[in-house]
């Protein structure tokens, strides 16, 4: 395959034809490596010459109108004024080490741009299913990784032809033509047949078969995917059961129906990770199964104290959503637990919700819950009270909430500390998230609601 893809960027880069042509996902995925590569490049001129000295973290790049940089941890990451994302980790003297994941976020960044972009979003229109698409070209020796299994650089076939490539402009129609025939990019019968044999393979993978089922479900027809999906969860329980049963989630069928009502009752409440039976009565409480069987099951997983593989259940706010939405007669006490968790995300996610919702109900869960969680969390039910439309709301986060003191003999500062100074933009950027289920409650829920 590796010739095979070689031939094909040399094919685009000179307009000779290609004989035996890669699918168009894979010869887009290297081109859109290759780019990659190059914008790395340009990444680390800009951090050596125009970043070198600047005394803050983050902030506008100097003499790159519209761009702004983020320093964090070994990397830097750029953005552009159009969404743009660059971000690189400084593993080699040339910019060579490219991140998996900074690179799939970089290609949604721009899929809406330039042509390699598009195309590859086209075929893999999500960022798991690149990063898994990545195996194969491992497999094929495209990629190789010297530090491990997660970074990687390109194989010289193709290191040696970024010069070539970096000179296309893929605005040019005749450019774009080129290259569109050099991987024999088109949606015939025979095409879209090999890609959902891919698609299959891809999500059938147990080395990222999880990474690549949301894309997967994006492209594939319901029966392929019904039974891709209802093939899944007959093996191990795992992260790939839920991505399985999510991705279903939006496409009714009695028969994978039958198949997570049974996938639930193989799930132990406390011997397997959470994620699977949390994804499982996500769908059979939104699809109305066997209604009886599925609460007591609930009330089994949302009584966890710890989950397995975690020091508390890092879903029980999400059981509280859940039962808010589809069982409000249980819901009350799950919210309580929630803002009293020992799981922060636990805490700041329900605070979230009721900020957004904002009812005199609300105010008066998180005052409660402020006199009573732990002091690691409060600093989010503090901060949900002091964004409320209640003056008294207001009022009642300044006496109830105690901010952490700074002991002077300390060295740096505690995870308290760091939280209440924090909290503003922590809570800022949960609010947008809360807001359609919030719109939904406030219709159902009376505003002196008690449950």
């Amino acid at each position: 395959m590796r010739r095979k893809i070689v031939r094909g960027i040399d094919a685009g880069l000179t307009g000779t034809p290609a004989t035996g042509a890669p699918p168009p996902w894979v010869g887009w995925l290297v081109v859109a490596l290759m780019r990659q590569r190059i914008r790395q490049n340009w990444h680390r001129q800009i951090v050596d010459n125009q970043l070198r000295g600047v005394d803050s973290d983050e902030g506008a790049v100097p003499g790159l109108p519209g761009w702004s940089f983020n320093f964090h941890g070994i990397g830097c990451c750029l953005t552009g004024p159009d969404g743009e994302i660059v971000d690189v980790d400084r593993r080699d003297d040339h910019a060579a080490i490219i991140d998996p994941w900074f690179f799939a976020w970089r290609i949604r960044s721009v899929s809406t741009r330039d042509l390699p972009e598009i195309r590859l979003w086209h075929w893999m229109p999500d960022q798991g299913l690149i990063v898994s698409a990545l195996d194969e070209l491992r497999d094929w020796g495209v990629i190789e990784y010297p530090e491990g299994n997660h970074f990687f650089r390109l194989a010289a076939p193709f290191e040696q032809r970024l010069a070539a490539l970096e000179q296309c402009n893929f605005n040019d129609l005749t450019i774009a033509a080129r290259w569109t025939s050099a991987f024999d990019d088109r949606e015939d019968a025979a095409t879209m047949v090999r890609y959902h044999r891919w698609l299959v393979g891809r999500a059938s993978d147990c080395r990222n078969a999880s990474n690549a089922l949301s894309g997967a479900a994006a492209r594939l027809p319901h029966d392929a995917l019904r039974e891709l999906s209802l093939r899944l969860l007959k093996g191990a329980i795992g992260p790939t059961t839920g991505r399985a049963i999510e991705a279903m989630r939006t496409r009714p069928d009695p028969k994978f129906d039958l198949a997570v009502l049974a996938t639930l009752d193989r799930i132990s409440p406390t011997n397997d990770p959470p994620y699977p039976a949390y994804a499982a009565l996500s769908y059979l409480l939104e699809h109305g199964v066997d209604p009886e069987h599925v609460e007591k099951r609930f009330a089994s997983f949302a009584a966890v104290e710890r989950a397995k593989g975690f020091i508390g259940n890092p879903f029980l706010g999400e059981y509280a959503k859940l039962a808010l939405r589809h069982r409000p007669s249980i819901a009350m006490s799950l919210l309580r637990r929630a803002l009293r968790s020992s799981t922060p995300v636990c805490v700041s996610d329900i605070a979230a919700l009721l900020c957004v919702l904002d009812q005199p109900w609300c105010h008066r869960e998180l005052a409660q819950a402020l006199t009573e969680a732990p002091s690691g969390a409060s600093a989010y039910i503090a901060e949900a009270l002091r964004r409320s439309g209640s003056a008294l709301a207001e009022r009642q986060a300044e006496i109830l909430y105690t901010p952490p003191t700074h002991d002077p003999e300390r060295v740096g500062f505690s995870m308290e500390e760091v939280l209440h100074n924090s909290v503003d933009s922590l809570m800022g950027e949960k609010l947008p998230g809360a807001k359609a289920l919030a719109d939904e409650l406030r219709t159902r829920l009376p505003p002196d609601w008690e449950g």
